[in-house]
């Protein structure tokens, strides 16, 4: 498996967060991208590799191949990164990203980071339709910042912007190859180290540590690399129905709210999302969830008490499988996100034990359709510093 990474993804480093109301340092550190970097391509096998090896189990160790792409901060944002990005994230809210942090600085904010005071909610305007007339705060950083904020736990810094441009490059660098006509032989899968993550990133909002919803680019952008390859239309064709079949899945603790907005309203790309539950982000992730008018089905949630052993986890994972096969997607992309042990406030108690995450990382068979046998990503992320196991 090919292992894609950007040191840029180091730039981001935020000094703290508002975390169970206390100011606290930022979880989603740089140390976390040694960590899983090491796990992938360093000479020990993951722990869940281990364990499984232990287990006398088929997995691991893993065969990763190093991708380490050398970008400068002026290299980054290509046309075709921009394209790609706005195929998903709202051009009012790339600008704010862009900006937001000097303007803040401009208007007397901390240098350490810009975050919210003030978050924008439809039900406290007492006139909607002002929303845009210059009352709602666009002219103020400090609350513009709030208008594309959801939560205290996505500070922006100087390099922010540029970090998850990166972060997003990384996601469609390793798509490029996975879907490569000319590779000599057909690859499996490749793992895209974002950082930082972007399952929680909306196309308006960031959060969660989120910023670009790199999954989600890399799943719209595979979307428009199969169709180019495909027979011109027929008479009367387009629309969603004519669209690649891609997948989306979110094995993350925590539900992917971004990557299920994305998509909710769109019949072309399933998600299926497996994640603890009540968590974060709350108001998000109910089996309920199906899909807008037109595309149900397509939105899949697996919510998972909090007392979920490993017997119950693998069944539920092995039943999501089952979902994504049954779709047929063209590309599946997985978004895997690696957590702390339990003790972590970020991931209550229980989590999988060592000999439930070597049952659960065993190699799966091909879930893509028989006519694209490259059509595995992985993009990964991080919320605390952890050993990555994937």
């Amino acid at each position: 498996m090919l292992v894609f990474h950007s040191p840029l993804s180091l730039l981001h480093d935020p000094p703290h967060e508002i975390l169970s109301g206390c100011l606290q340092p930022y979880f989603e550190s740089p140390e976390r991208y040694y960590r899983i970097l090491s796990a992938l391509v360093g000479p020990t096998l993951s722990s869940a590799a281990a364990a499984a090896t232990a287990a006398g189990s088929h997995v691991g160790p893993w065969r990763a191949e190093e991708r380490r792409l050398e970008w400068t901060r002026d290299e980054v944002l290509t046309s075709e990164l921009d394209r790609a990005v706005r195929a998903v994230h709202d051009g009012e809210y790339l600008d704010f990203l862009r900006e937001i942090y000097d303007e803040w600085v401009a208007e007397g904010g901390s240098k350490d980071a810009a975050l919210p005071e003030t978050f924008l909610r439809g039900d406290m305007l007492l006139e909607p339709a002002s929303v845009g007339d210059g009352s709602d705060g666009k002219g103020s950083a400090i609350a513009r910042i709030g208008r594309h904020s959801f939560d205290l736990s996505a500070p922006i810094t100087a390099d922010t912007y540029i970090c998850a441009l990166a972060s997003t490059r990384v996601a469609l660098s390793a798509l490029s190859a996975l879907l490569d006509p000319d590779s000599p032989s057909p690859r499996r899968g490749v793992f895209a180290l974002c950082r930082p993550p972007g399952h929680h990133a909306t196309p308006r909002l960031c959060g969660g540590y989120c910023f670009l919803n790199s999954a989600a680019v890399a799943a719209r952008e595979a979307q428009r690399l199969l169709a180019e390859r495909r027979a011109p239309p027929t008479p009367g064709g387009g629309g969603t129905s004519d669209m690649p079949r891609v997948a989306v899945l979110d094995v993350d603790y925590h539900h992917g709210n971004g990557t299920s907005q994305t998509f909710y309203a769109d019949p072309s790309v399933l998600y299926v999302s497996l994640h603890g539950s009540p968590d974060y982000p709350y108001y998000t992730g109910a089996a309920s969830e199906e899909g807008a008018p037109g595309a149900e089905g397509t939105n899949v949630n697996v919510p998972l008490p909090l007392g979920t052993d490993d017997d119950a986890y693998v069944e539920a994972l092995e039943r999501a499988v089952d979902r994504v096969r049954d779709w047929g997607p063209e590309v599946l992309v997985v978004s895997y996100v690696s957590h702390a042990p339990p003790s972590s406030v970020l991931t209550p108690p229980p989590s999988l034990s060592r000999s439930g995450q070597a049952r659960a990382h065993r190699p799966e068979p091909d879930l893509t359709r028989p006519t694209n046998p490259r059509a595995r990503a992985r993009a990964a992320s991080a919320s605390t510093p952890s050993v990555a196991t994937r």
